[in-house]
């Protein structure tokens, strides 16, 4: 089953249509079916990223667990596809697209962007731009008769919030030694620090203050 996607939506919602930032390798795999490549000495399951035909899909960066989440994605050459499970309506942007002919395409179809540095060291050979909705646009320079600068990909990324955790104080308190053994026995009892033992007692006799 091919999924469609299309590329002014992908430009200008900085995002597909039918695969979402965030799913789990397992579901990616549900949608595109097994990849094509992932990187050498990893399995399905702990690969940074897969790669479909030209598409790149890339997982949190440092988690090789099996429900990392999808966060990045970079298309190669997008009207080069052949062998995707993505039927990708990409508008003849491909690597004989022109620079001037890009820009004239967001521009006619209303696509905010704006010309920014290329962070990795730019001798001139490269152009970045990037839309509002954060997609990050490639051209690189052929240099035949004169500088020409052609299409060479497209990258998206996300970064996901971390689930907030409530700011904590430490506190130092003394007890009779008699609760002390009560404590280190319960401690032992439940594979809990004392500490941690402590901590559940004083929160929840606050709890039932309130």
């Amino acid at each position: 089953m091919l999924i469609k996607e299309d590329l002014i939506y992908f430009l200008k919602n900085g995002k597909f249509e039918h695969i979402n930032f965030g799913i789990r390798r397992e579901q990616l795999i549900e949608i595109l079916g097994e990849p094509d490549f992932i990187p050498v000495k990893r399995n399905v399951w702990n690969a940074g990223f897969y790669a479909y035909d030209n598409f790149e899909f890339y997982f949190e960066i440092g988690d090789y667990t099996k429900n990392a989440r999808f966060a990045s994605v970079v298309l190669n050459h997008p009207n080069e596809y052949k062998n995707s499970p993505i039927n990708f309506k990409s508008y003849g942007w491909n690597t004989n697209l022109t620079l001037e002919d890009g820009l004239h395409f967001l521009k006619e179809n209303n696509i905010e962007f704006s010309e920014k540095p290329f962070e990795f060291g730019n001798d001139g050979d490269t152009k970045l731009f990037e839309t509002k909705s954060g997609v990050r646009i490639i051209f690189d320079a052929q240099l035949t008769e004169g500088t020409v600068f052609t299409f060479y990909k497209l990258a998206k990324s996300v970064e996901f919030k971390s689930p907030s955790k409530p700011s904590t104080k430490q506190v130092s308190v003394t007890i009779e030694e008699k609760y002390y053994e009560k404590l280190r026995k319960k401690a032992e009892d439940t594979k809990e620090s004392i500490a941690n033992q402590c901590r559940k007692i004083i929160e929840n006799y606050l709890k039932e203050e309130n």
